[in-house]
């Protein structure tokens, strides 16, 4: 996967970590290899880091290691490992979270658009039958308007919220 040779790797076996790791992973994978020496029998350590190719370009990769023998004193004398490029899936999932934060912004941009024209409905509507400009027969068709706008400033209330809770 990362292009060097089988020399080349054991050349870097005293020290692979730091040799291999990004320096950004360096801390966790430390953690993750200590995590692999005190491991039981049979347990799988997985991680996800990112690795540097023989052409000095990253990719991220998800391993999954155990010990596979051990000493007389249950030391581990050799160790197996599963490699996987999951480097294209790492980029759509970045991708795909920040479509996602985009359309998070619209939604929560739109919502605010609807919800001013919303209010100002309900403020004339209230405003015209408290001060009594409208004839007793439109009264009742206000407050159908009433009550029909006062649904939509709740649907609309409700997207912004939804919208502030992603955030």
């Amino acid at each position: 996967i990362l292009g060097y040779t089988e020399e080349e790797m054991y050349e870097f076996s005293h020290n692979y970590n730091d040799e291999i790791i990004h320096p950004d992973d360096l801390e966790r994978m430390h953690q993750k290899w200590d995590d692999l020496m005190n491991s039981a029998p049979g347990q799988i350590i997985e991680a996800i880091a990112r690795y540097r190719k023989k052409d000095g370009e990253y990719i991220w990769g998800y391993t999954r290691k155990l010990v596979s023998e051990r000493g007389v004193n249950g030391e581990p004398l050799k160790i197996t490992t599963v490699a996987q490029d999951i480097t294209e899936l790492i980029n759509m999932q970045v991708e795909l979270e920040k479509r996602v934060s985009q359309l998070e912004k619209i939604s929560y941009v739109n919502a605010h658009e609807l919800r001013g024209p919303v209010a100002s409905i309900l403020g004339l509507t209230n405003l015209m039958a408290e001060d009594g400009l409208i004839g007793e027969y439109n009264r009742e068709i206000m407050h159908h308007l009433n009550r029909t706008v006062t649904k939509l400033d709740k649907v609309v209330n409700d997207l912004v919220k939804a919208a502030q809770s992603s955030d």
